[in-house]
């Protein structure tokens, strides 16, 4: 999915680095890796991923992904791409649950986009929040 994403971001913006953001998306799902204990469930892995990306902590400088406020539509071409948004660490309804499921694949959780949450998993749309992370189980 992220080879799709950054082919595409490739023929809107040519200058586009997609190897470099390939690297980036591999490390940080080797980041990810770190925070997750062995045997560790499917849900436990995308606390994990959730606390990764949308936290704040050492994990990721202090810098969290945030949805873009300034232009949540994509209004401007640049803000729709996976490119884009890895530099900005700003993102839309889209792109988020792009990196979300991207990195979810890298790290072995099999994703559909689907547009309602599932009974037993997280809903990818329902960003995490300091009060509102699904809590890694028992």
């Amino acid at each position: 999915m992220s080879k799709a994403n950054l082919a595409i971001d490739q023929l809107i913006n040519p200058s586009a680095d997609s190897v470099g953001s390939l690297r980036q998306l591999d490390a940080m799902a080797a980041q990810v890796r770190t925070m997750v204990p062995a045997g560790a469930s499917k849900n436990d892995i995308i606390v994990d991923l959730q606390t990764y990306l949308y936290l704040s902590g050492p994990w990721n400088g202090q810098q969290p992904f945030k949805y873009d406020v300034n232009d949540p539509y994509g209004r401007e071409i640049h803000n729709k791409l996976l490119s884009t948004h890895l530099s900005t660490r700003r993102g839309n309804c889209i792109l988020m649950p792009l990196l979300f499921i991207a990195l979810g694949q890298k790290l072995g959780l099999s994703f559909r986009v689907n547009e309602e949450a599932s009974p037993t998993l997280p809903n990818v749309m329902a960003w995490c929040s300091a009060s509102a992370c699904p809590q890694r189980s028992a």
